[in-house]
């Protein structure tokens, strides 16, 4: 029976069903055209088709066939009706769809939340939290619930606020805070928020998202620190530099770009660099549009060709051009100009100059280093290379620090463990190095570790600094003061050259040494001390004889002959004989007191022609004055004692001031040296009493009578002091008094005067190079900390105040960079002049190295630095007008004070004023 009768129900039956899957196609239809991802496209499409053949079919089976009685099959509604559902399953199984409630999918999401979830209610307090809450507070879930939400939050009233902004129904989006954790740590975070209402709009709670940014915020600092120190390098680069984009449009330009082209900044910026403001010709803006191009492209270019300046002036230059990618930015492009000019100048220069203009690491003053963290050598400067005495940097790479460039292997061992006490980095530590032929350098160095990208310890690095002269300047003044030292006791005149020998060997190669004395009475030359490994003996010998000291003694000047001088100069040939075939080296320094030439010093070698230099020369002559007198004091000494007999003789002709005096210091007699020296004639001196004033200063009257004293009850005494001329000036002596000995009863004592002033001098002028900064004439680093530890001594002692300030130069480097090291040295000594007429003459200035000072204020504290401050900025302000130059000296400047009741070390005062030194450096260059 067909599905239609006279009743009305089976029509509108139909008719409903025609409708809802009518209406049901329309919207999967309308679903799929309207929505953006392939799959849902895909399930709408399986679904619209199998829903379209169930309706076709299920009107032919059950409507139209019957109907019109075509064939009349059984009912098959249901089977229909599972194509549908078929499709649906299809478009489960193959793209995963699947409806779930809203309740469901909420707790999925809240349950695989990475950030911290809260839910509050409309108190504030916690309802329910999350895992990754948990994770995050360190609580416990049943810890939180019911307590306030200010638990996690240390701004204040910050519940209030959440309220507040919750009842005015105010969402918070990532404000930034500081959320604090069980444990106490507080943790930057970025907190929003949103109110939850019921169907009828009011409050029941509100939801907080807190999401840990504390490694974005490392992210975001370490980006910063790059991107700051990608600018100082564009800035800073000794190569003009321009930033633009990929269209060309110019961001930025350096210093070089604009003392090299004369655009400043201002002038160039936001215009095109193709529009031909640096371009000769349009030829070549084709070609930077070619090369831009390139760089998009990811390659690198460095290409030769013509630039023009803003004058007209045409350029050639080396460009280097590079892309910078960053993240969710265009393509950016820098550009560097090298004028090849200046660089064949540069060339030219350093070929006729012995590089004069090379980079600042090829002319660095002092060397650099780089090793591994093995110790082996990475790079070095040529001026280390230099040091060592290497003939290129290939020779020294490799080379391990510890076994073949310390002296001594295990001194490295000790550098690196105070290395490591000091947080990898140490300054002024003295080390002992070993050139290329073995010989030791003595350096102070400033080293640090240095870190791969993972930040791990790579190595070591740090600067050598050549102190050999320095100490071999200490070490001269400590030779000279001992063996002055020795001279005035009364050791033997052969301890006494055994004493010279040991010394000289601290200084030069003495192995082979001996001293040659001339008695120009006898005509002879005697040899009273000799060290030789061919245990050469050496007898006296006529002065006439023909040898190298013959040469030395005759002249007076020092002489130096090597086999290789007999080999190639034909004026050497005549002491060829006498050199022989076993030395290599012979230098002879005369033994002068004033005019006189009473011997000589002689050191040998027997297989290195190039034992002795110029400097070896310079040295024995510096200090063979101070043991020609010692010697000759010696020889006085023994000559007194020896021959009373020839007392007389020796009295009249002795070269240096003498008087005899008797048994109570009364004047017998003077010689005329004595006349020359302080003025007075036999007839002016002779009865008075040697120490009744007229050669004493009146303090040192007291002194004059003890000697006198000692000198008849002694075999001998000596005493180096000052005596008063007849005009009343002072002049430094050494005295030596040996009684007159007669049926041995004491008569009467010899008393020698020995005008010791250019010692003297050449004693204070090696002083002052030892203690004074030799282009300034402030006090060097080493003694002007000496003052210091003394200041600080004396301050606490008297309970006194000490004022220490720290100063340096603003941009010193770009002065050397720009202008030029001779510049530099001009404004250090311009500055040393400056501190002279600021500050008081009690007060210390040393210079501690390159542009850093150290000034110490004695009584004085922190209420005068503001003072001192002004006093100094006025003089600079005066000095900077005089000067008249193109770059203002400006420096900066930190305190510290020493009180007695707070006593703190050197260190802490130098750190301190440090510190604060670079703390007023940082404002002056944001302001």
């Amino acid at each position: 029976m067909g599905i239609w009768s006279d009743s009305i129900w089976p029509y509108l039956f139909y008719f409903y069903y025609l409708s809802f899957t009518g209406i049901g196609l329309y919207l999967i239809y309308n679903f799929g055209r309207k929505t953006k991802e392939p799959s849902k496209i895909n399930q709408a499409k399986i679904i619209f088709i199998t829903a379209l053949i169930s309706l076709i079919l299920s009107t032919l089976v059950e409507v139209v066939f019957p109907e019109l009685e075509i064939v009349k099959l059984p009912s098959l509604a249901n089977v229909i009706t599972l194509i549908w559902a078929s499709g649906l399953v299809y478009a489960i199984v193959k793209y995963k769809f699947m409806v779930i409630t809203p309740v469901v999918a909420a707790e999925k999401i809240i349950s695989t939340m990475t950030d911290a979830l809260i839910l509050l209610d409309i108190e504030g307090n916690v309802a329910a939290i999350n895992e990754a809450m948990l994770d995050l507070s360190g609580y416990q879930e049943d810890e939180l619930k019911g307590k306030s939400v200010e638990i996690f939050f240390r701004e204040k009233d910050f519940k209030s606020i959440l309220l507040d902004k919750a009842i005015k129904k105010e969402a918070i989006r990532n404000y930034e805070l500081y959320f604090k954790t069980k444990a106490g740590n507080n943790i930057s975070v970025l907190f929003s928020s949103s109110t939850i209402s019921n169907e009828v709009g009011d409050l029941i709670g509100i939801i907080c998202i807190i999401k840990d940014i504390t490694s974005l915020k490392k992210s975001e600092e370490i980006l910063r620190q790059s991107q700051e120190e990608a600018n100082s390098l564009f800035q800073n680069s000794p190569l003009a530099g321009v930033y633009h984009d990929e269209n060309g449009l110019i961001l930025n330009v350096n210093y070089k770009f604009t003392k090299l082209f004369g655009y400043s900044l201002k002038e160039i910026k936001g215009r095109n660099i193709n529009e031909g403001m640096i371009f000769p010709d349009d030829k070549t803006i084709d070609e930077s549009k070619y090369l831009t191009q390139l760089t998009i492209a990811g390659k690198d270019i460095e290409y030769e060709t013509i630039r023009k300046k803003k004058d007209g002036t045409l350029v050639p230059v080396i460009i280097t051009v590079a892309s910078i990618i960053r993240q969710e930015e265009k393509k950016k492009v820098i550009a560097f100009y090298q004028d090849r000019t200046i660089y064949k100048e540069a060339l030219e220069k350093i070929t006729e100059s012995e590089k004069k203009y090379r980079t600042l690491f090829d002319n660095m003053p002092v060397a650099y280093y780089q090793s591994d963290n093995k110790g082996n050598m990475l790079i070095m400067n040529p001026a280390g290379v230099k040091l060592l005495e290497f003939q290129s940097l290939d020779e020294i790479i490799g080379k391990n620090l510890a076994r073949e460039l310390y002296y001594r292997p295990e001194d490295r061992k000790k550098f690196l463990e105070l290395l490591e006490n000091k947080q990898g980095k140490i300054k002024d530590y003295e080390v002992v190095l070993k050139n290329k032929n073995g010989k030791s350098v003595i350096v102070s160095t400033n080293s640090q570790y240095y870190y791969n990208e993972a930040g791990d310890i790579a190595g070591v690095e740090g600067i050598f600094v050549d102190i050999t002269e320095r100490k071999r300047n200490e070490k001269i003044q400590e030779v000279l003061n001992y063996i002055a030292k020795i001279a005035n006791s009364s050791i033997s005149l052969s301890r006494l050259y055994r004493i010279i020998h040991q010394q000289l060997g601290t200084l030069v190669d003495a192995t082979n040494f001996y001293i040659a004395l001339l008695n120009r009475e006898e005509n002879k030359v005697y040899f009273p001390y000799n060290t030789n490994k061919n245990k050469c003996e050496y007898q006296p010998r006529s002065f006439s004889q023909h040898s190298l000291n013959t040469v030395v003694l005759n002249t007076g000047k020092s002489f130096l002959v090597t086999s290789d001088m007999i080999k190639e100069n034909a004026q050497f040939q005549k002491y060829k004989e006498w050199f022989g075939s076993f030395r290599k080296a012979w230098l002879g320094v005369p033994l002068n007191i004033k005019e006189e030439t009473i011997g000589a010093l002689v050191v040998q070698n027997y297989s290195d022609p190039d034992c002795y230099s110029r400097k070896d020369i310079l040295l024995l002559e510096f200090i063979s004055s101070q043991i020609s007198i010692a010697i000759k004091r010696k020889l006085d000494e023994e000559a007194l004692r020896k021959s009373q007999q020839e007392f007389a003789n020796l009295f009249r002709n002795n070269p240096e001031a003498t008087v005899y005096t008797d048994e109570k210091g009364n004047v017998i007699n003077v010689n005329s040296r004595f006349t020359e020296l302080f003025g007075y004639s036999l007839a002016e001196m002779k009865g008075n009493n040697i120490d009744s004033g007229l050669i004493q200063p009146p303090d040192l009257i007291g002194e004059a009578k003890e000697l006198t004293q000692k000198g008849i009850s002694k075999d001998y005494v000596g005493i180096e002091t000052v005596r008063k001329k007849k005009d009343g000036t002072i002049v430094p002596v050494y005295i030596s008094a040996s009684p007159i000995i007669v049926n041995n009863s004491p008569k009467g004592t010899i008393a020698v005067y020995y005008d010791i002033s250019e010692r003297k001098e050449a004693e204070e002028q090696l002083r002052r190079l030892v203690r004074v900064d030799t282009l300034t004439g402030c006090y060097n680093r080493r003694y002007g900390l000496e003052l210091l530890d003394r200041q600080i001594k004396l301050s606490h002692r008297n309970q006194s105040p000490l004022l220490l300030a720290f100063l340096d130069i603003d941009n010193f480097k770009y002065i050397n960079d720009n202008y030029g090291h001779s510049e530099g040295d001009i404004l250090l000594k311009q500055v040393a002049r400056l501190f002279d007429r600021t500050f008081r003459e009690v007060d210390i200035v040393c210079r501690l190295g390159g542009d850093e000072f150290l000034i110490i204020f004695p009584d004085s504290s922190l209420i005068e630095a503001p003072l001192i401050r002004e006093r100094l900025k006025e003089n600079i302000l005066q000095l900077n007008s005089e000067r008249k130059k193109d770059f203002q000296l400006k420096i900066s400047m930190g305190f510290s004070e020493y009180l007695p009741d707070k006593p703190e070390s050197l260190d802490e005062l130098i750190s301190i004023a440090d510190q604060r030194m670079y703390e007023e450096k940082r404002k002056n260059k944001k302001n």
